[in-house]
């Protein structure tokens, strides 16, 4: 698991794109036409304490390794990106039922809080990856 600090998400975009785009990804209505046009949008969980915001991501079938967290410190957005592979990988096959998704995913939050980016913290354990914003 890698975790990167750094000013833009995506850069060369103008600003606002990536909240813009999370809110008409929020409003779609309606389930995807085929399975190659659904992705995976992990589930989570955010908690407030004194010191920290916690945020739990439910990521089961991805390894460690394929998962990335960045943070843009203009816009307090903390992005999570991985991939969840099939699980057969590239053998031929006839599907019989497909209700997973797999394929690369990204999970994109706005923290309405100052954060101490120096020390982000992530965690990843049976699935469940947890993110530790200190406040600043």
């Amino acid at each position: 698991m890698l975790i990167i600090r750094k000013q833009c998400v995506h850069k060369g975009k103008a600003e606002g794109e990536c909240l813009q785009r999370m809110v008409s990804e929020f409003m779609q209505i309606g389930p995807p036409l085929s399975m190659h046009d659904m992705r995976m949008v992990p589930k989570s969980d955010i908690y407030e304490t004194s010191d920290s915001v916690l945020i739990f991501v439910e990521l089961p079938g991805v390894e460690e390794d394929d998962i990335r967290i960045s943070y843009d410190t203009g816009q307090n957005i903390i992005a999570i990106y991985g991939r969840r592979e099939n699980p057969m990988g590239d053998v031929r096959k006839r599907i019989l039922q497909k209700e997973t998704v797999t394929g690369p995913f990204e999970k994109m939050l706005k923290i309405n809080l100052p954060v101490d980016t120096d020390n982000i913290a992530a965690v990843f354990h049976n699935g469940m990856l947890k993110v530790t914003l200190p406040k600043a």
